[in-house]
């Protein structure tokens, strides 16, 4: 068949008809479709085989990395060099864990350090003017210039790439960084690496911005040319699509609404004056990466081409076609069950961000789904990068993915609906205004749900979690020292005291460049972030503006809070599994049984067989538990079931009865409920539920 396939396109139209009719016999009349295509959560349908008439029209290119508009890899391929920067995020709330931490993490093989300010320092307030949830939430707590000093203390800032998310608007932090750099007479020239801001992010994050939309495309345009001018090394324009990832989006969702969130930028900063070629070569973009390994690896592909064409449509000049992609792994996925299964996601997603020609990964620690993490578990996600450029040995290779016909394919599906969705967002008026309107928060929430949906029938498997869990390890919760901003610790950051600084005197028509420019000298005087935020602000600019947010979830939560339940109420409750029959007549439906009541923490008793319905119910009645299953096969249910649950239920009405299996007879299912069978489970039913329900009949409430 290869010989033939490579022959001509006759030839291997011939062949897979062959192959084709070979297939449908071995289903013996099951449909094609139903057992061999499998439908992502994008609504994209996979083959399982794939030609080179798959390769797709938009995918197919024959340019090699580093060419632009760069659709196979922004750089040009080196062997044997890392295409990406190991970017690990610090999830330290103060800057003296922060300092020590990056410290030793960049003598451990990292090579750029990363501030990501929390959500108080996202939007432009100081610890005592935010939420007490905000202060410490996400990242770093920060109040001054002092304060950045020293968690930076010791950084050659010429020599190491650094990245920092500003959040709703760069100003107030520029001011702190371009007054660190002068304190410390390092020209801004030599300064590489990313100072970006994402109001539309922002807006979806919190739910409202601190000032209106229009006032953080003005400082966001001013900040373009000031830094254009100052500091060339560093890009100035971010888009981050974690927040439609963490709320439950598809890879065609982030990718459409990254994309909206990109041409909007584009377009208000055009507006204000630059041009697209400025904007574009200055533009950072976020991903996350989910676990799906090949729509994520396809993913990064179809962002290049979907941008491409987004910047011809717009008339730019190729060399402005090559964004910066960085990747973080997803947080959706992450679990507190079982949490070093944390560690394989992790690494898969790290495969895909590297084929997919990411140029900055952050890959979490295992246990920072719980808020904090330990210098092994940084160490660990740390090392997968190492392990992915020099145990897979996946620099030796320009393009590993390329030409591969499923993943060209893929792509090309992926970029053609995230186009589609793209426009959708358009119809709407552009990215600001479908936020505005709940459009894109409404799409995800319905993707969240349908995901959510499918985790709790267990069509969707998440190991530890709703499939093959591990009872014996408990729910992992972080050590006190590793970090986490908790309660207590977030009171303490909030209460320190704001320094002298923020009383500058402007003209009312003070422009952006002089605004900035008394906000640096105000952060060499003890400014807080806070206070910079007023300074660098003009005067007639509203105030808070309302957008509705988009809702993060992680998808492991309920079956977490069902299993926290159980542990907190000191009791494992009992469910007795009665088998009837022979070993072939019980033995499936008992192993799914056990696999159905596992993940809710039961513990599962009754090994023995029984021959008869009134000896099952006699032992599962002498075994004191409080609910029961019973498991053999649809015939033998039709006179055991009923005969099972009379039984159980005359000796003691307290005790739940559940049947696995589901009859599709409704008048069947009648005559056991009748007979006292109050739960049915099957490959269909909502497994979270009936657990959650079967544990409130013991006492144990969620």
């Amino acid at each position: 068949m290869t010989t033939e396939m490579a022959d001509s396109p006759d030839s291997l139209t011939a062949a897979l008809e062959r192959w084709h009719k070979q297939v449908e016999l071995e289903l013996k009349g099951a449909p094609f479709a139903k057992k061999l295509v499998t439908r992502t959560p994008e609504g994209i349908a996979l083959q399982p085989l794939y030609t080179p008439r798959d390769r797709g029209t938009v995918a197919a290119d024959r340019s090699i990395p580093g060419v632009l508009p760069g659709r196979r890899g922004r750089k040009e391929f080196r062997a044997g060099e890392r295409g990406w920067e190991i970017a690990q995020r610090l999830a330290a709330p103060d800057v003296g864990t922060f300092n020590r931490w990056w410290r030793a993490d960049l003598m451990a093989g990292q090579d750029s350090v990363v501030v990501a300010l929390d959500r108080a320092g996202r939007a432009g307030l100081d610890p005592d003017q935010a939420a007490a949830e905000e202060v410490g939430n996400e990242g770093l707590s920060l109040l001054d210039l002092s304060e950045f000093a020293s968690a930076l203390e010791g950084i050659d800032p010429a020599a190491v790439p650094i990245h920092l998310a500003a959040g709703e608007s760069t100003a107030a932090l520029a001011a702190i960084v371009v007054a660190w750099a002068r304190y410390r007479a390092v020209a801004l020239e030599t300064l590489h690496g990313s100072l970006t801001a994402d109001p539309l992010g922002m807006a979806v994050v919190r739910g409202k911005l601190e000032a209106s939309l229009a006032s953080r495309w003005d400082e966001q345009a001013a900040w373009v040319d000031w830094a254009g001018r100052n500091a060339p090394g560093l890009r100035t324009v971010g888009v981050d699509g974690r927040v439609w990832h963490d709320a439950g989006a598809s890879a065609v969702q982030e990718l459409a609404y990254v994309l909206a969130s990109a041409v909007e930028t584009l377009r208000a900063l055009s507006e204000r004056g630059r041009s697209i070629r400025e904007i574009a070569s200055r533009l950072q973009v976020n991903f996350s990466i989910g676990s799906q390994f090949f729509t994520e690896l396809a993913k990064f592909r179809a962002w290049r081409i979907l941008w491409a064409r987004a910047l011809e449509a717009a008339g730019a000049p190729a060399e402005a076609l090559a964004c910066f992609v960085t990747a973080e792994s997803g947080a959706r996925n992450k679990s507190r069950l079982d949490e070093q299964v944390n560690l394989l996601r992790t690494a898969t997603e790290g495969l895909a961000g590297a084929l997919g020609g990411v140029d900055a990964m952050h890959l979490a620690p295992f246990d920072a789904v719980a808020g904090g993490t330990d210098r092994r578990a940084r160490r660990v996600a740390r090392n997968i990068h190492v392990l992915l450029a020099e145990e897979f040995h996946l620099t030796d290779t320009a393009d590993v993915a390329g030409g591969s016909w499923y993943v060209e394919s893929l792509t090309d599906a992926l970029a053609r609906a995230a186009w589609t969705e793209f426009q959708a967002i358009e119809m709407q008026g552009g990215m600001a205004a479908a936020i505005a309107a709940g459009f894109p928060q409404a799409r995800v929430a319905e993707q969240a749900a349908t995901e959510a949906q499918a985790i709790a029938h267990r069509r969707s498997g998440r190991v530890g979690t709703n499939i093959f869990p591990n009872l014996r390890d408990p729910i992992f919760e972080p050590e006190a020292s590793v970090g986490v901003a908790r309660s207590g610790e977030r009171a303490t950051l909030a209460r320190r005291r704001r320094r002298d600084g923020g009383g500058v005197v402007l003209p009312k028509n003070a422009g952006w460049t002089v605004r900035f420019e008394a906000a640096v000298l105000a952060a060499r005087d003890g400014a807080t972030l806070g206070q910079l935020t007023q300074i660098c602000r003009s005067p007639d600019v509203r105030g808070e503006t309302s957008f509705p947010p988009a809702i993060a979830y992680r998808a492991a939560e309920p079956w977490e809070a069902m299993r926290r339940a159980v542990a907190a109420s000191k009791l494992r409750p009992e469910l007795y599994v009665a088998r009837l029959g022979p070993l072939k007549q019980h033995k499936p439906r008992a192993d799914f049984s056990i696999g159905f009541f596992s993940v809710g923490g039961f513990a599962l008793t009754g090994s023995e067989t029984h021959e008869t319905a009134e000896a099952a119910a006699r032992a599962m009645v002498a075994s004191g538990a409080r609910l029961t299953v019973l498991c053999s096969s649809d015939e033998a249910y039709l006179e055991a079931a009923p005969r099972f649950a009379a039984t159980v239920k005359a000796a003691n009405p307290g005790i739940t009865v559940v049947l696995a299996g589901l009859p599709a007879d409704a008048a069947l299912v009648a005559c056991y409920r009748a007979a006292g069978v109050d739960e049915f489970i099957h490959l269909k039913a909502n497994a979270l539920e009936i657990n959650q329900r079967l544990l409130a009949k013991v006492g144990i409430n969620l």
